[in-house]
């Protein structure tokens, strides 16, 4: 009896052992990110995925200390730039010896309108779990723009 598609001992096919294939197998499951069914190559995804987690962890490691807040200048409103400012001066997330590093845990976010990203992400730093939500509009250039900030 043939296999499909492997060849080698460890390397049958599930489908000649009568089970499903193996997670990760099939068609098109080493596509190039953002391209799918349905999706021509090349076509970006409506949202992408690693802008709000870059955006999260970015925030975060300002908030922390581990970045100017000038790293955030093209990126956030200017009510939303002092509010950083404000935040990076209190320092009640500035990095402690000894804690591990700032991480974000948890990212997601919805679309309430075209062009509009609201994100809620769980972030860990100076050894507590915290919440940031934060909204993301695309501007006329194409550039997104975090235009409001929560912290909790």
């Amino acid at each position: 009896m043939p296999t499909t598609g492997t060849t080698g001992g460890a390397g049958r096919s599930r489908a000649r052992r009568g089970g499903p294939a193996p997670r990760g197998a099939g068609p098109g499951r080493n596509r190039p990110a953002g391209t799918g069914p349905g999706r021509p190559p090349g076509a970006r995804p409506a949202v992408p995925g690693d802008l709000r987690h870059w955006f999260a962890q970015t925030l975060l490691e300002v908030l922390t200390g581990r970045r100017t807040t000038a790293t955030l200048l093209r990126v956030v409103s200017g009510e939303v730039y002092q509010q950083v400012w404000t935040l990076t001066e209190e320092g009640r997330l500035r990095h402690r010896p000894g804690d591990p590093g700032p991480a974000v845990l948890v990212c997601r976010h919805c679309a309430p309108a075209p062009g509009v990203l609201e994100v809620g992400a769980v972030v860990q730093a100076a050894g507590r779990s915290r919440a940031l939500a934060f909204r993301l509009e695309r501007g006329g250039g194409r550039r997104w723009r975090c235009t409001a900030l929560q912290t909790g």
